[in-house]
């Protein structure tokens, strides 16, 4: 790829939300199954639920 392609700002941020583990663990819990309740994520995932609904959160802000 070229360093001056649009896409390396794009990589930038994709590669910034999923800077943290939970995130990594959250979207490969999710290729798995298409969709589970936050419950049952955060069971996967081995955080609380409150936690796991933050990380989606601010994926979505970050439209991901």
């Amino acid at each position: 790829m070229d360093p001056s392609s649009q896409y390396v700002d794009l990589a930038a941020e994709v590669l910034g939300i999923l800077s943290d583990p939970t995130r990594i663990r959250i979207v490969l819990a999710l290729r798995q199954r298409d969709e589970l309740p936050v419950n049952a994520l955060a069971e996967i995932v081995g955080k609380k639920p409150s936690g796991v609904s933050q990380h989606l959160v601010s994926c979505a802000v970050n439209s991901f």
